[in-house]
């Protein structure tokens, strides 16, 4: 047993480190939105040329960023926009970006746990409580509303034993609606100096509203329990 938690700490130590170089190397550099537009013509030759080698490419690159914790939402959704379409590109990122998610949070269940527990002490009994009470609602909707960093719902999720296909399904429901934004916006790389263009009060407007309809089940919820609690006591 002391064996075992040994090995994951130093496997989970190693994944840290290689996470650290990345950063180091100056990695994230090549996710920025200045990169992907100066690359954008010869990628999307590349692409119209290799249509399938680019699509394992982008799923295989994005995938493994994804699990490294590095900041490739935005602009994995973007360069699927841009090169496959807004249909094809949404749903490759989906694919991709979900498959980074849960890589990520398969390091952290089996290979992190030890570390993460003691980081993530405070937040996990709140996340653990709200799951009791809401279940997979509550997921939907921290994905959703994009408040707290995906690596750290990804790690929540893993500590508290969410099930691996519970994750994966709430964390590609949750995430559409933004890569859909993020997907359409490629159609526009170009003209898009900062990714702060992409928010607009529309975006913003319709991101509201999906949030309080991924509420209105545990409202509900809530409102029937209160409801059932005078008839209990009687």
């Amino acid at each position: 047993m002391i064996q075992s938690r040994r090995q994951a700490i130093v496997v989970g130590i190693i994944v840290l480190v290689v996470a650290l170089m990345l950063y180091k190397m100056g990695v994230t550099r090549y996710l920025g939105l200045e990169f992907i537009q100066a690359k954008a013509i010869g990628f999307k030759a590349f692409a119209q040329q290799h249509c399938i080698v680019s699509v394992v490419l982008y799923l295989v690159v994005v995938a493994a960023c994804g699990a490294f914790a590095l900041p490739i939402f935005a602009p994995a959704a973007i360069v699927a926009g841009y090169l496959f379409g807004v249909v094809l590109g949404t749903i490759y990122a989906v694919i991709a970006l979900t498959s980074g998610a849960a890589l990520s949070f398969l390091i952290a269940r089996y290979l992190c746990s030890n570390l993460l527990q003691e980081r993530y002490a405070a937040r996990l009994s709140h996340f653990k409580q709200r799951m009791n009470e809401h279940g997979s609602i509550y997921l939907i909707m921290l994905q959703l509303l994009a408040v707290i960093p995906y690596v750290v719902i990804n790690s929540l999720a893993a500590l508290a034993q969410v099930p691996f296909f519970t994750f994966v399904w709430t964390s590609a429901v949750g995430t559409l609606p933004i890569i859909i934004v993020y997907a359409l916006a490629g159609k526009q790389l170009g003209t898009l100096s900062s990714l702060s263009d992409i928010v607009s009060f529309k975006m913003i407007a319709v991101l509201v509203i999906l949030a309080l309809l991924s509420l209105l089940p545990m409202l509900i919820k809530k409102k029937h329990s209160d409801m059932q609690k005078p008839g209990d006591h009687a």
